[in-house]
């Protein structure tokens, strides 16, 4: 079982990668020519918002619960200049 700490970590994981996984979900089908559906489309946008605002409402419940102010999630580096 997880701790606390990894929980939010998890939480904060998801609720970062969710609006990217909407923009790949929505975008990529258009570029080959196939784009969604309206009712896909929906679907899609309504459950992925979800999940994000579910994940930050944990990640908010755990810092209001622990007085925890910080929390680093770290996702490797974007640009490494030598």
């Amino acid at each position: 079982m997880p701790d606390a700490g990894q929980l939010t970590l998890l939480l904060g994981t998801i609720a970062i990668i969710a609006p990217f996984g909407l923009v790949a979900l929505l975008g990529l089908p258009s570029l080959v020519g196939m784009p969604l559906t309206e009712r896909a489309t929906d679907r899609a946008c309504r459950a992925l918002i979800a999940i994000g605002l579910l994940a930050m409402l944990g990640v908010l419940g755990f810092m209001l619960g622990t007085g925890e102010r910080h929390i680093v999630i770290n996702l490797g580096n974007l640009v490494s200049i030598p």
